[in-house]
């Protein structure tokens, strides 16, 4: 096989092909530029240097003009290459820029051992032109006769020759596996869609508040001590409610109603108030259907437009009545004279708030379409409420413990739901928060009931299904009642009532009349909740 030896690099080239003689190569390895002798193609490796490559490292010899002929003399084994820095320096001072570019073009073209690279010879009188990786097209205009091409190939002494073992390629790592990429338009969309899920919570958050109880409770007086809420959407449900529902809300004064609040579009209403000697007048917060707007009232244009604590107000001097809208769809309905109508406006404006005892005891009212939450020590300290119970115990010493519970006790809480077309369960629960007194409170009422007295009064249409116990430290009580027909008296609760009976009276008072009813009506209740002389027809717009 033809071979010759870099005069620069002292690596030995090696050709399938008759290498070129006299013509001018460029070394592949170094881009040194050297002519090939005239016995290049002999058996001998050729060079411009005598004998072959030698074994140690020498600075190259200055470039002859013309290699002199030498002997032919068996191939050697191939041999590496030894680049010397005096061999690189010579090739460089011969042709420094085609030298760094050809080392560029050699980088890129390396291959393993046994691989090809292109040499292309040119004259020594040619510039040196670079020769890239793959095979190119010349130059139509380019002279064959000048250039040769040489394939040769290079044995370094840093590849392994053919006697030596290559090295096993290294395998590759596993390439670490990349986590799926979040689509563009999965991100946006999905921060759009969580923003848009905010806007409508808080849409929905404020729309319902503004229909819902929070509101109606967020607009009673901040003094109140009682709060009775009714569900007129469920009572309507019922059919004997249903029926009767109406003329109760007008109160045979329905020329009076104002148009804005018609009682069909009633949805909700709370009754609250202060439980006091003075039988303050509680107020009345309506929530409708429709929205609002009582400056727009036609029916309300006589009413004289004045403020309360800073809050605008309609008072309607034919009725009584005064009007505060605190919402959309809220109204707060009271008496002009009233002073717990007077706290309403002032509690709108900021300037009192719920007592930290009441506004725990409506967090643990129960839901139900008439549910309603009493502060039991300020209906003690009405001295109405003191000799009621007082003739209670003289008919049965052991209701002393209901009277020591209820002046303990944190308060009373309870549900009036409709249990069919003619029966309404109450259910409440005094909150005692001592086990024991609660015990003895429950022996005590259990054995108040058994009184002759007692039941004779209950008779035939008396509550049902009555349950008194004690659970933890809460005294409960359970019974089914008949709807009364008169359910109008429960949404009265002291407006324009009589001065003998408590606030209204709650739910769950004694048909018969025993003096203070049954626990959960009101001292002095007669029938369902109602005082002894009974709440007259309300002469007001709403006939509540």
């Amino acid at each position: 096989m033809p071979s010759v030896t870099c005069v620069h690099c002292q690596a030995v080239l090696q050709s399938s092909q008759p290498l070129p003689v006299g013509k001018a190569v460029k070394c592949p390895k170094c881009g040194g530029v050297f002519t090939i002798p005239a016995n290049a193609n002999g058996p001998a490796t050729g060079g411009t240097t005598a004998g072959t490559r030698p074994s140690q490292p020498t600075a190259a010899a200055p470039r002859p003009a013309a290699p002199a002929p030498r002997p032919a003399a068996p191939a050697p084994a191939p041999a590496t290459a030894r680049t010397t820095t005096a061999g690189t320096e010579a090739g460089r001072a011969t042709k420094p820029k085609s030298m760094l570019d050809a080392l560029d073009a050699v980088s890129a073209n390396k291959r393993s051992a046994g691989s090809r690279t292109r040499v292309e010879v040119v004259e020594d009188d040619d510039e040196i032109v670079d020769v890239p990786p793959k095979k190119r097209r010349r130059p139509a205009d380019e002279d064959d006769d000048d250039v040769a091409d040489v394939v040769a190939e290079v044995v370094d002494d840093d590849e392994p020759t053919d006697d030596e073992p290559r090295p096993k390629k290294k395998k590759k790592g596993k390439k670490a596996k990349k986590k799926p990429a979040v689509p563009v338009g999965t991100m946006v969309g999905g921060s759009v869609g969580t923003i848009v899920a905010i806007a409508v919570v808080a849409f929905l958050v404020g729309f319902l508040k503004n229909l819902g109880g929070g509101d109606l409770i967020g607009s009673i007086p901040g003094d109140s001590t009682f709060v009775m809420q009714l569900d007129l959407v469920k009572l309507r449900e019922n059919p004997s409610i249903r029926n009767s529902l109406p003329q109760m809300l007008r109160g045979g004064t329905i020329s009076n109603n104002p148009r804005e609040i018609q009682p069909e579009d009633i949805q909700k209403m709370v009754i609250a108030g202060a439980l006091s000697a003075s039988n303050d007048e509680p107020v009345v917060v309506v929530q409708v259907a429709k929205r609002l707007d009582l400056a727009k009232d036609p029916s309300l244009s006589g009413a004289i437009q004045k403020e309360i604590s800073g809050q605008t107000v309609y008072d309607d001097m034919r009725s009584g009545m005064c009007f505060l809208q605190t919402g959309s769809y809220t109204v707060v309905v009271g008496k002009s004279s009233s002073a717990s109508f007077r706290a309403a406006c002032a509690r709108k404006s900021g300037e009192t708030s719920l007592s930290p005892e009441m506004s725990d005891l409506i967090g643990q009212m129960p839901s139900g379409d008439v549910s309603f939450a009493f502060l039991s020590s300020k209906f003690m300290s009405d001295p109405r409420a003191g000799d009621a119970l007082g003739m209670l115990t003289a008919i049965s010493p052991q209701m002393g413990s209901v009277k020591n519970a209820l002046q303990r006790g944190k308060g009373i809480v309870g549900k009036l739901n409709p249990a069919d077309s003619s029966q309404m369960k109450l259910d409440l629960s005094l909150l005692v928060g001592d086990a024991a007194l609660a015990g003895e409170a429950a022996t005590g009422l259990n054995g108040m009931l058994k009184q002759p007295a007692v039941a004779q009064a209950m008779g035939s249409g008396g509550p049902k299904d009555l349950n008194v116990a004690a659970e933890g430290d809460n005294l409960v009580v359970s019974m089914s009642m008949p709807i009364p027909s008169n359910l109008g008296s429960m949404m009265n609760l002291g407006l324009g009532g009589a001065r003998n009976g408590m606030p209204g009276g709650m739910p769950g008072g004694m048909p018969g009349g025993m003096p203070g009813g049954m626990p959960g009506g009101m001292p002095g209740g007669r029938g369902p909740g109602m005082g002894p002389n009974g709440p007259p027809t309300v002469p007001n717009r709403l006939g509540i």
